[in-house]
């Protein structure tokens, strides 16, 4: 079950943004769902969390090459 849903009214206009943003949402929606789940334990969620940690760090400087 996704926590947060994505949709048409999360999307900036850019493409490649907005793709970096989907998978934001699922990597969260990924880590409730661990949690939520209790299945998975600790070193399952250490692994998602520094997924979400490297892959934010990259989206962010994405961002950062456009402005």
């Amino acid at each position: 079950m996704a926590y947060i849903k994505w949709g048409p009214d999360l999307e900036i206009g850019h493409s490649t943004i907005d793709y970096q943003h989907r998978t934001l949402v699922n990597r969260l929606n990924d880590l409730y769902d661990i949690k939520q789940s209790g299945k998975g334990g600790e070193v399952l969620l250490q692994v998602v969390l520094d997924e979400l940690v490297q892959y934010a760090q990259y989206h962010f400087a994405t961002e950062e090459k456009l402005m």
